[in-house]
């Protein structure tokens, strides 16, 4: 396990018509992490509030086409490992919904090749519940 530093962490925000969400959940993240990289994307949300807020919070501001739904099967996650590999990679990419509230920081990080974070199941199904999900670089 590692202890990550403000640099090593990336954290994504996907929006769409949750705006009204991003400002609890950004300002958390940057009394917690007010140097990590941070990517908004406005996922066929045309409100121009979002690039405003992604500014004020000293984050990136991408737009593009609604990519979150089932005809579109993975493309969401493809534009988000895009982005995150696009400039200054880190060692960690977090994908945080807007109503994500970060109450601490990390105290570790796996070094091993992974996908992470909150285990949930049902049966046998086990899956990782979606508002806070953590890659390492690795596998993006």
């Amino acid at each position: 396990m590692l202890q990550p530093t403000q640099t090593d962490l990336a954290f994504y925000v996907n929006v769409y018509h949750d705006v009204d969400c991003l400002t609890e959940c950004l300002t958390r993240l940057r009394e917690i992490y007010p140097r990590s990289r941070l990517i908004l994307r406005a996922d066929g949300d045309l409100n121009p509030a979002i690039a405003r807020i992604a500014q004020e919070y000293n984050g990136e501001s991408y737009s593009g086409e609604r990519l979150f739904t089932i005809d579109k099967g993975g493309a969401i996650v493809h534009e988000m490992l895009r982005l995150f590999l696009s400039a200054n990679e880190t060692a960690y990419l977090f994908k945080i919904d807007p109503d994500t509230r970060i109450v601490r920081p990390f105290e570790a990080l796996p070094t091993l090749p992974c996908v992470f974070g909150t285990l949930q199941h049902q049966g046998e199904l086990f899956s990782i519940q979606g508002g806070c999900v953590g890659f390492t670089l690795d596998i993006a």
